[in-house]
């Protein structure tokens, strides 16, 4: 059970909280009161337990504020003084922190240092604070657990996929559009199907065991960058693909990725797809054009469009 005793300064106001069994003892009268305790600069007061109070009070002046503690005794109240002046004057900022304050600040670290040992993840006191704060306040008064909650609901479970079995996976969604059905044309050709598995089977045995929610912009540069080395064995030493092969390639890849992103095999704020548009900028073409000219490859290579006929379709 404790005891609560409001006390107020004349610049601030505080809580003076000890346990009931812990009685006051009357004041010391061999010793003069208010009682200076010095170091170096620094100065701390002692008062004498005065009325209905019977605690004695430490005042001090911390980066301008005066602040108060209560001890039961006038010995643990001295012991107490000489330990913040010495704080106070070596510049150490624990002095201006209360009991409550001390205890929430060890609490605090205590807690980092657990979310490291579960996440492997360092983070300061300081920083976590800021993120807090930076976060509530975006928040207008919601609490941060409903608001991730809210934000883990509408984000899709991504599923790890090896990405020579998602290739397989997509690859069976051609086979029915390759069929004939009668006084029908196929979806797509049988030769466009061959040529896009080739691609694919290139594609996935360049990453072996790794899986598509794995796959970063790196990967992309690997690959293309890749398809244009010179065959040692080649008389001319020319690159393998020629520009027109190798954006069937990069529009092959980007059919695949946006079947990976609704399979929740790839996230969909991955912007692998988009990376394929810089890929043109690089090289001296403007935005706009950049992604014409990956929509035009797509286009051409699926037969895509609004316009009906062989070739033209939609894969699932």
């Amino acid at each position: 059970m404790r005891t609560i005793f409001p006390l107020k300064t004349g610049v601030s106001s505080e809580f003076c909280t000890k346990f009931a069994q812990n009685i006051a003892r009357p004041p010391d009268r061999r010793v003069k009161f208010p009682v200076t305790i010095r170091h170096r600069a620094s100065k701390a007061k002692i008062y004498a337990p005065a009325g209905k109070f019977r605690y004695y009070r430490v005042a001090i002046s911390v980066a301008g504020k005066r602040e108060m503690r209560t001890f039961a005794n006038y010995s643990d109240a001295k012991t107490a003084a000489e330990r913040i002046v010495r704080d106070i004057a070596s510049g150490s900022q624990a002095a201006s922190l209360t009991a409550i304050q001390s205890r929430d600040t060890l609490a605090a670290f205590e807690r980092l240092q657990g979310f490291y040992q579960t996440t492997g993840r360092r983070v300061s006191l300081l920083s976590g604070i800021s993120e807090f704060c930076e976060a509530a306040a975006k928040l207008h008064g919601r609490s941060m657990i409903e608001a991730i909650e809210g934000f883990l609901g509408t984000v899709a479970s991504i599923k790890r996929k090896d990405i020579k079995e998602a290739v397989t996976e997509f690859l069976q969604t051609d086979v029915p559009r390759t069929k004939v059905a009668a006084g029908e044309r196929a979806q797509l050709s049988a030769k466009y199907a061959y040529n896009r598995k080739l691609q694919l089977d290139r594609f996935a045995n360049t990453f072996p065991n790794t899986g598509v929610n794995e796959l970063s912009k790196e990967h992309l540069d690997k690959f293309i960058g890749g398809l244009g080395t010179p065959k040692t064995s080649s008389r001319n030493g020319f690159a393998v693909l020629s520009a027109k092969s190798r954006n069937h390639y990069q529009a092959t890849v980007r059919q695949f990725l946006q079947w990976a992103i609704r399979k929740d095999y790839l996230a969909k704020t991955h912007r692998l797809a988009e990376h394929i548009e810089e890929g043109y900028e690089k090289r001296g073409v403007s935005t706009k054009e950049s992604e014409k000219r990956a929509w035009a490859t797509v286009n051409k290579v699926t037969g895509g469009g609004k316009k009906s006929g062989f070739g033209r379709g939609k894969y699932d």
